[in-house]
């Protein structure tokens, strides 16, 4: 899911997600809609994909900072998996200094589950918890950078990537790619 290009703050930081596939219906990000009868009533379309977005700015006693807050949707997560249900979701919370430039990546289902935080090049090191570890992380079974670097500290062309795995849509990779280099490979891809 490629979200549309818009001269807004909320556009220039909208996260890329690239499904492990796209065989089944539950792992398309869908439209939240409405249905009398069927389940409630409530179900992700997953025929139209749809990234909502929200702002918020907050203080703290030595700078200001903006949320911008990413929420989508899938259908289901199949049965046997600790989120299995209807209609979940996931969320994408992009921290930015008064700079506008992101300090923090943070990720969790709408559930609650899986919560991942992920620091970036622009966060000052002084900001890490002790004995903070820049490797690489394991978390929630999945290898996930303990850093996001920002190539020649600026973000231009450089969107953030989010790799979902099948049936359960967490995060099983992080990245920084080129948006010019996604669009190209987009481009590609039969119809």
């Amino acid at each position: 899911y490629c979200p549309p290009e818009e001269p807004t703050l909320s556009s220039r930081y909208a996260p890329l997600f690239v499904p492990q596939t796209l065989h089944a219906d539950h792992n398309r990000i869908g439209l939240p809609s409405v249905r009398p009868g069927v389940d409630g009533g409530v179900f992700i379309d997953p025929s139209t994909a749809v990234m909502y977005v929200d702002m918020h700015e907050f203080f703290t006693a030595g700078s200001r900072y903006t949320n911008l807050v990413y929420r989508l949707h899938f259908p289901e997560v199949p049965q046997f998996h600790l989120t299995a249900g209807k209609n979940g979701g996931l969320l994408v919370i992009v921290t930015l200094d008064r700079e506008k430039k992101p300090l923090l990546v943070t990720t969790v289902h709408t559930c609650g589950c899986y919560l991942v935080i992920t620091p970036t090049s622009f966060l000052p090191e002084s900001a890490y918890p002790d004995g903070w570890n820049n490797r690489k992380r394991v978390l929630w079974g999945e290898t996930l950078p303990a850093q996001l670097e920002f190539a020649d500290k600026g973000t231009g062309d450089q969107r953030l990537a989010f790799f979902l795995r099948d049936d359960t849509h967490r995060i099983m990779d992080l990245k920084i790619v080129e948006t010019r280099e996604v669009k190209r490979k987009a481009e590609s891809l039969p119809l």
